[in-house]
């Protein structure tokens, strides 16, 4: 073998190994599934906490359609909340 067929080789083999890793991490991430479930009930906090802040700015117009919908909204993401803290004490 040649000096740069084993600087070649030695390349591949590196990039190869990056490659595993970053496979490694995505599975990982994958598989946790308590942290994603956490993740998305942050999200929809945010989310309700956005249209909060957005119907509070509207409340000079009041549309009971539209404060009704967010109520549901509201309604929704307590629950989905509630399910996941049920399930984090269960142990699921």
């Amino acid at each position: 073998m040649t000096d740069r067929t084993v600087a070649d080789l030695r390349r591949q083999i590196e990039h190869t190994r990056h490659q595993l890793g970053a496979t490694v991490e995505e599975l990982a991430a994958k598989a946790d599934v308590r942290g994603r479930t956490g993740a998305r009930a942050a999200d929809l906090m945010d989310r309700a906490g956005a249209m909060t802040v957005q119907l509070r700015s509207t409340a000079r117009h009041p549309r009971p359609i539209v404060i009704a919908g967010a109520t549901g909204v509201a309604v929704g993401v307590a629950l989905v909340v509630a399910w996941v803290l049920g399930k984090r004490r269960s142990g699921c």
